[in-house]
């Protein structure tokens, strides 16, 4: 095994014996027999709690890698998020090899596959965290490592994590999604960072919601990438103003902490089992996909609005979005519970600007590797605008290089002395993407018939202006308004009585009304026939889910 990042993962074992071992295991124990390929990384944060799964319900796992592929191939990006996959197997700590999963190439899970009567998707168990034997399992696991693991048990001791008598509060848990910054600009890399004025924005929301109500101000807790010294001070700060507590749980991984993934989730679970209720907010990433395993946790899950078929969206999409607490007779859920809830977000606000260009280009041509970056579309755009306007440039050797300038065509000119119009901004800066990813733009535009598709192509270069020219930074008005309702309803009794004024609702009416909030001034996503075969209520359709919920005596 020659490939740098599997040396000390994948064993090289007589193979012919290691695949006729599996092969007989799956043929003998009729365990369902899965193919995990190096490409899906994230989510194996939900597929690993088929460590819960007992039985023959318990797959038999192949983890798929490339045997010594070519230097700079996709192929060796893949065998890079083979040390993360293996790492939330060992972390678990409760599948074996062998036994319960492979490591293999292509060619031989190949060979594994003609010699089974099926191969099972590894998105057939995106919904792990839903099922409810799995869930309590898991809950069991992990509060038995709460009372056990010597690590788990300091760390929330350095933390004044303490066990309540009483829930009398609620918690925000925020998680950072950050990525060391490459040196060629990578969109896939910047889409989804996290975005702390989103942040800032969102819990100001929730800071309101609970001063109109008169109730107490939820916690925050920050998990995931590390706070900066500056977002501590600003996060300790707003938490004094606002009287309640702080968590900064960004430093877990940290020496001499060192906890690893398991660990981590232990300790969420003993801090969110000190509250009435917790929403989770992360921007769209594969470690948020177990979050809603929490106890009395509802999870937000952050992307962009680009109309639809958006990059990795079908699969959030299809998630289940509401928890059944059981299913009746036709596979339907005959009862919905107000906490485990994984919900969609979108709205280009919720990124930085890079995220919303990455958006865009990946949107596009998500397989180019000449996608342009904000900061050299921006000044190519100041520049031409310079020199089609004829600002008047600054000749080389009376250029002071402390001030922010740029060069275009040959010529020299101060940003500041650029009064860019607006519109103008925005068609130039939609030029430059199109033009960058290689895509004709009129032939795009052409091809698109519906009005609300282009809208959001172009309210995202005019957000990605307005924070230029602007500096605007935080929410819209428009983009308040929309949340808060949202948030707001978080804030209802689940099964609240009927009042003069409201009648009682069913679980599923306030799931609907969630979810069409949720929605508002955007196109609901219409999920594909494979999708809605992996989501626990097994609708044919969204309308017929809209009917189920209609027809539902209150």
């Amino acid at each position: 095994m020659s490939n740098k990042y599997l040396t000390d993962i994948v064993s090289k074992p007589n193979m012919a014996e290691y695949k006729e071992s599996i092969i007989s295991e799956i043929n003998t124990s009729k365990r369902p027999f899965v193919h995990y390929p190096p490409s899906a990384r994230g989510d194996m944060n939900a597929y690993k709690y088929v460590a819960f799964k007992e039985g023959v319900e318990r797959p038999v796992t192949a983890f798929e890698y490339f045997d010594s592929p070519r230097e700079g191939s996709e192929q060796e990006e893949f065998n890079k998020n083979i040390p993360a996959i293996n790492q939330h197997i060992k972390d678990l700590g409760l599948l074996e090899e062998g036994r319960d999963y492979v490591w293999l190439t292509t060619k031989d899970i190949n060979d594994v596959k003609k010699c089974v009567d099926k191969t099972h998707h590894y998105q057939e168990y995106d919904n792990n965290t839903y099922d409810r034997d799995i869930r309590r399992k898991a809950m069991e696991f992990y509060k038995d490592k709460i009372k056990k693991d010597p690590y788990v048990i300091e760390y929330l001791k350095a933390k004044t994590i303490e066990e309540v008598k009483k829930r009398e509060k609620c918690l925000t848990i925020l998680n950072i999604n950050r990525r060391a910054k490459s040196e060629v600009w990578e969109p896939r890399n910047e889409r989804h960072g996290t975005y702390m004025e989103a942040f800032k924005g969102i819990m100001d929301i929730i800071r309101s919601i609970n001063k109109a109500k008169k109730l107490k101000m939820h916690d925050i807790c920050f998990v995931g990438g590390k706070l900066t010294p500056e977002e501590v001070t600003y996060w300790q700060k707003f938490c004094r103003e606002a009287k309640t507590n702080f968590f900064d749980l960004t430093d877990a991984m940290d020496k001499p902490n060192s906890l690893n993934r398991t660990q981590q989730r232990c300790v969420h679970v003993a801090l969110a089992e000190n509250y009435k209720s917790t929403i989770y907010f992360g921007h769209q990433s594969g470690v948020n996909e177990d979050a809603n395993i929490l106890p009395r946790t509802n999870v937000f899950s952050l992307s962009e609005y680009l109309h639809l078929g958006q990059i990795g969206i079908s699969r959030v999409e299809a998630r289940s979005q509401l928890d059944p607490e059981y299913q009746n007779e036709v596979g339907l859920g005959g009862a919905y519970s107000v906490f485990g809830n994984f919900y969609s977000l979108r709205n280009c606000e919720f990124l930085t600007s890079e995220g919303v260009l990455a958006a865009i280009q990946l949107k596009l041509d998500m397989f180019k590797n000449n996608h342009i970056s904000l900061d050299e579309a921006w000044d190519d755009i100041l520049g031409r605008y310079a020199w089609e306007s004829e600002v008047p440039y600054i000749p080389k050797k009376e250029l002071d290089k402390s001030e922010p300038y740029i060069l275009f065509c040959g010529k020299y000119y101060y940003k500041r002395s650029i009064e860019i119009p607006h519109d103008y901004a925005v068609k130039k800066l939609l030029n430059r993407i199109f033009a960058s990813a290689e895509v004709d733009e009129r032939n795009f535009w052409d091809n698109i018939k519906d009005e609300e598709a282009k809208r959001a192509y172009i309210e995202a270069a005019d957000l990605l202006v307005r924070r230029k020219l602007k500096n605007q930074k935080g929410f819209t008005t428009q983009t308040i308004i929309w949340l808060t309702k949202i948030i707001e309803q978080l804030f209802e009794r689940h099964d609240r009585p009927a009042t003069e004024t409201v009648r009682h609702e069913s679980p599923l009416t306030v799931h609907k009304r969630r979810l069409e909030a949720q929605n508002a001034g955007r196109v609901v996503y219409t999920l594909g026939g494979n999708q809605i075969k992996h989501r626990a209520i097994k609708d044919t359709s969204w309308s017929d889910f809209w009917n189920l919920v209609d027809n539902q005596p209150e």
